[in-house]
């Protein structure tokens, strides 16, 4: 079984079941410094709905909606429909950082969050308005800061003992980058991309000029081949299914799913609609 691409379309369903229309489902975040001990208000987060909130703290803290205990602990998660969020420690906080995903609005606007799994640790890369964050986040790491400006969308998957992000910059450059600084880097003329690694290798696919574009790096630093997609229309967005090589993208309102081969081009396409079951 693909659960990649289960996972997909499951996350799809999960949108139709919550009546979140895709434009307003996004996330929220924030980074807190300096806080003091003793109880002290973060955020109330404006939305409709569930909001799942992620809160990674460096030491354990308690975290309250209102006056009622919702999570003890340094990473905590908890189902949000509003109220003001605050934390109880006994010691001062340096930095907390703080992520809402559901129907949010707030004055940061809502955005993407691109992640994988390894061995049971989730990495992330946030992309919002044409902009993907210099951070890298590693739930139970403090967040990895690139000292870098500038990459407009981002992706990462599971690589080796960690993981490797992909991000491409205004120029179209692709970065290849792993937690711990070594990468690689392809001019493509890229503006999106998506990663994903298994056994043939990293999957690198990516959009140029409305055209999709895929390679497969037998080892990271190896020379780029792209393959493009025989496809005649415009690509919206793209992604590739963690630990495999199953292609999903959009285009003209409609999703399209494709087992990516090395050997050769492509040619067929496939129609993927998602409908609600009744309960």
């Amino acid at each position: 079984m693909d659960y990649g691409k289960l996972a997909y379309l499951k996350a799809l369903d999960l949108e139709s079941r919550l009546g979140i229309k895709r434009e307003n489902f996004g996330v929220w975040y924030a980074t807190k410094a300096l806080i003091p001990s003793g109880r002290t208000f973060l955020a109330e987060i404006e939305g409709e709905g569930d909001i799942a909130v992620f809160i990674y703290s460096p030491i354990e803290a308690d975290f309250f909606v209102g006056d009622t205990l919702v999570a003890s602990g340094k990473n905590v998660f908890f189902v949000y429909n509003g109220g003001g969020i605050y934390v109880s420690s006994a010691q001062p906080i340096e930095k907390l950082f703080i992520m809402a995903l559901g129907n949010v609005r707030s004055a940061v606007k809502p955005g993407m969050a691109c992640a994988d799994m390894n061995n049971f640790t989730i990495a992330y890369v946030i992309n919002q308005n044409g902009t993907a964050s210099s951070y890298f986040y590693i739930i139970g790491s403090e967040p990895v800061d690139l000292h870098t400006e500038g990459y407009v969308q981002g992706d990462v998957c599971a690589y080796e003992e960690g993981f490797l992000f992909a991000l491409t910059d205004p120029s179209g450059r692709v970065d290849l980058v792993t937690e711990n600084g070594n990468g690689a880097s392809y001019d493509l003329g890229a503006r999106s991309v998506a990663i994903s690694n298994c056994e043939d290798g990293i999957y690198l696919a990516y959009t140029k000029k409305g055209a999709l574009y895929y390679t497969v790096l037998k080892k990271l630093g190896d020379k780029c081949s792209p393959v493009r997609l025989n496809y005649n229309g415009s690509i919206d967005e793209l992604r590739l299914t963690k630990g495999g090589a199953g292609l999903c993208f959009s285009s003209g309102g409609k999703c399209y799913f494709k087992e990516l081969k090395t050997s050769s081009a492509l040619s067929d396409k496939l129609y993927v609609t998602v409908t609600k079951e009744e309960q």
